[in-house]
């Protein structure tokens, strides 16, 4: 989502400076990069709290972000006035309804900034394709995907845990630990996740377990911290704990396709997967989604991801400043903008 105001741009003997923001619901990160001709460099990075006003209002995001921003240019020792670019990766923007939120709090103290806000999950798919045309899958606590193609945007999944996140961390977890529990009951087979259970709350006892999920107040992390024991059940040759993975990876599978078909693609389908949960179980999940797009006679090539959202959110908009292919520009990233951001 693009903010349609154009201002005026300040070059500084071919010197820009582009700031981005990743506005994510644990932390907001911010990283300042320098564009000398084609040559980037990242002068700064700095974390915050959450930026989503979802979860602790929009003062308290709003501030989070905001002072990201500034710390960030004052570690530089430059103005606000002399960014150029600023991108932002917002995990809240109502499709669009508060996107001006965001554009106002910058707008502020960047007054000569180009302001481009993108849903979290566009900022994903920029991340992998930068020229924001493409199909993303994101495989993370939740699972949604993006496809965008000649003008048209299509979404699947993304419903939360409580309806339809099928292809991420929480439905790993919940299965996993339900697998657990129906062993103990005598009523599932055989799985090393019962014991990977306890080792995970750290008890031996398991109605201790429930009452830690049901009393806590965010029973989803828990639930879905528990997809890493999952993951190093089906390495040890689980077959419950596998078959919870290749239900994964055919949901993966089944996501990609439906926002390939909805967009009128056919033939072969490039795509991009991105998350936390699919960083930490790329080997399995990877193998398991080629043999299930092939018996399923899709082909469907997996692209990598390019850049992290946090930097990929600036190329398009230093893209039209300078003439530039967004494509080469997340080739030639900073090392820091191709590795996590802490």
């Amino acid at each position: 989502m693009l903010n349609p105001r154009r201002v005026h741009i300040v070059e500084m003997n071919n010197i820009f400076y582009a700031l981005g923001i990743d506005a994510g619901g644990t932390l907001t990160r911010a990283v300042l990069i320098k564009f000398m001709d084609e040559h980037q460099l990242v002068i700064g990075i700095s974390e915050k709290g959450s930026g989503n006003p979802a979860s602790i209002g929009w003062d308290n995001a709003l501030r989070n972000i905001l002072d990201a921003a500034l710390e960030i240019i004052h570690q530089a020792n430059i103005s606000p006035l002399d960014v150029s670019v600023i991108g932002v990766s917002a995990a809240y923007t109502g499709w669009g309804k508060y996107v001006q939120r965001y554009v106002e709090l910058f707008r502020k103290h960047f007054v000569n900034a180009r302001i481009d806000v993108y849903h979290d999950i566009y900022a994903s798919l920029l991340s992998c394709f930068p020229k924001g045309e493409g199909i993303v899958l994101i495989m993370g606590t939740g699972s949604s995907c993006l496809g965008v193609h000649e003008g048209r945007t299509v979404l699947v999944g993304g419903w939360g845990h409580l309806f339809n996140d099928k292809a991420g961390a929480y439905r790993v977890g919940r299965d996993g630990i339900t697998a657990a529990l129906e062993y103990y009951d005598g009523r599932g087979g055989e799985t090393i996740l019962l014991s990977l259970l306890m080792e995970y709350m750290g008890t031996n006892n398991i109605y201790d377990i429930i009452d830690h999920i049901y009393s806590s107040n965010d029973p989803k992390s828990i639930i879905a911290g528990f997809a890493p024991y999952v993951v190093k059940a089906c390495r040890e040759n689980d077959k419950i704990a596998c078959s919870i993975i290749h239900s994964v990876a055919e949901d993966a599978v089944n996501h990609i396709w439906a926002a390939a078909r909805r967009l009128g693609l056919s033939g072969a389908i490039e795509a991009g997967i991105v998350g936390g949960f699919y960083n930490g179980s790329k080997d399995l999940v990877e193998h398991l989604f080629k043999d299930i797009a092939s018996r399923k006679c899709l082909n469907i090539i997996v692209k990598p991801q390019l850049v992290k959202p946090v930097c990929a959110v600036v190329y398009p908009g230093i893209a039209r400043l300078t003439g530039l292919d967004p494509i080469d520009l997340a080739l030639s990233a900073p090392n820091e903008c191709k590795q996590i951001i802490k």
